[in-house]
């Protein structure tokens, strides 16, 4: 499988339609990731596909049906995306980092039966589900269901479990930064990664080709901090190398499930 993000302005668009929408986009099998945001654009999301025919037979699929109501669209290959521990929330720094969560690789690709794929659509649901109640939907035991676990994490297939903020419940921002890089080669993406992995409020980074070659992910209490951040990075060392930048603040998370929905 490979992942895409989708970013869309909408236009003439009422709330009603809106709805349609985002309700059309939640339940769609293609569909990982949604989020409402505010700034240049209004909705993006996250694809799934076999291959590029699978990418533009959905993205088809959509323009046929809401056409009229997107005014640009912008589409992105993302390579890799990693997830960093939320310092700031126990105002402590944590020198170690998340695993890397590789959506994109060249790794020998490992062989699912059904049962491992309703185990991982169960854990992508609610990651401390009971192996007793996952078991209820297989042919085998709580045990066993246990064991295919613990070998799904020992193989990798499940790398990490992370947790989704409502950050509008905690009082704070998230915003999500586009960058524009130039002259962006392997070891400045390392200076640059490290940085953010080391950074108490950034909180993803992903590398994509398309648009604009890094996301960022920020959790911030006020405006203010997000623009201390964007000075840190404009500023510092990296700042000949910040093309243009985009900033977003997402309001909504209606999905998050980076499992495909496949058919069992």
């Amino acid at each position: 499988l490979i992942l895409h993000k989708v970013y869309f302005r909408l236009v003439n668009v009422s709330e009603q339609k809106e709805k349609e929408i985002l309700e059309f986009l939640k339940i769609h099998k293609n569909v990982a990731w949604l989020v409402r945001t505010e700034g240049i654009y209004d909705l993006a999301f996250a694809l799934h596909t076999k291959d590029i025919i699978e990418l533009n037979k959905v993205l088809l699929e959509i323009e046929n049906k809401y056409g009229d109501f997107i005014s640009e669209k912008v589409v992105n290959r993302v390579i890799t995306g990693e997830f960093f521990h939320r310092d700031y929330l126990t105002n402590e720094k944590i020198s170690s980092f998340r695993k890397e969560i590789v959506f994109q690789t060249q790794e020998e690709k490992r062989k699912l039966d059904e049962i491992d794929w309703k185990i991982i659509a169960a854990l992508s649901r609610d990651s401390r589900a009971n192996v007793i109640n996952i078991s209820k939907n297989t042919p085998i035991s709580a045990d066993a269901i246990g064991k295919r676990i613990k070998n799904l994490e020992k193989s990798g297939v499940i790398k990490n479990y992370i947790v989704v903020l409502d950050n509008s419940k905690l009082d704070q921002l998230h915003y999500k930064v586009l960058l524009k890089m130039t002259h962006f080669n392997e070891k400045l993406e390392r200076r640059f990664l490290g940085f953010c992995r080391q950074h108490r409020n950034i909180t993803f980074y992903n590398k994509n080709i398309g648009a604009w070659e890094i996301e960022l992910d920020m959790e911030v209490k006020k405006s203010e901090e997000f623009r201390e951040i964007m000075r840190e990075i404009k500023g510092g060392e990296f700042a000949m190398y910040v093309k243009e930048y985009f900033s977003l603040i997402v309001y909504d998370i209606p999905k998050f499930d980076f499992v495909p929905m496949i058919e069992l």
